[in-house]
């Protein structure tokens, strides 16, 4: 499920979307197409019509993707707090990368333990630890910049482009000290920049 919001500032038309992909470990081709129904079913009455005409989108929720890793290795590298192992099994990355969802969105970098399942401040016992709740966003002209440029990689990693993107997180943690549900929440603290237009 999804629900999507719109705002209009100054010259640019944002839209923010949250949602709810598929559960359980194995329905990655699930998530994928919960993905794909949102982001091509959504059509609004006035320009821009769909998601990604918007100039800035923000994508957020329990996206569900879980870390592809059996509990043992899993519980090793939480007792390391090795995040960087954990994500190279995780899901949504994994599907980013290859294009099958969120293709061209961008996500800032995670230095936490997965936010998902809690039962108040341990991992409960009855599913594996997951980054299961996250922040993406699209930036529509870094996206169009990077379709002329030679450099095959994502826009936010290319040495050319990255640095004329407008959007920018300085702030991606996840709040461990509220346990009032099984996911832990995240937050995600955007700033934007623009040149401003020169007067005539």
């Amino acid at each position: 499920t999804g629900y999507q919001r719109r705002v209009h500032g100054g010259n640019d038309y944002f839209c923010f979307v949250n949602c709810h992909l598929a559960a359980h470990q194995n329905k990655v081709k699930d998530r994928n197409e919960d993905h794909q129904a949102i982001q091509n079913g959504a059509q609004f009455r006035n320009r821009p019509f769909s998601i990604l005409a918007h100039d800035f989108v923000f994508w957020f929720g329990d996206l569900n993707y879980r870390i592809d890793l059996d509990r043992q290795t899993m519980q090793k590298l939480l007792s390391e707090k090795d995040n960087g192992l954990l994500l190279e099994s995780d899901q949504l990355q994994a599907q980013m990368a290859c294009g099958s969802a969120f293709r061209m969105f961008s996500e800032s970098e995670i230095d936490w333990t997965p936010t998902y399942k809690f039962a108040r401040d341990q991992y409960s016992a009855k599913r594996l630890p997951a980054y299961c709740d996250r922040v993406l966003w699209y930036e529509k002209d870094l996206v169009r910049l990077h379709a002329s440029c030679d450099n095959v990689c994502h826009p936010a990693r290319c040495p050319e482009c990255s640095p004329r993107a407008h959007v920018h997180c300085p702030v991606y943690t996840s709040l461990r000290g509220i346990d009032t549900s099984d996911h832990k929440p995240v937050v995600a603290v955007f700033t934007i920049q623009k040149p401003t237009e020169a007067s005539s």
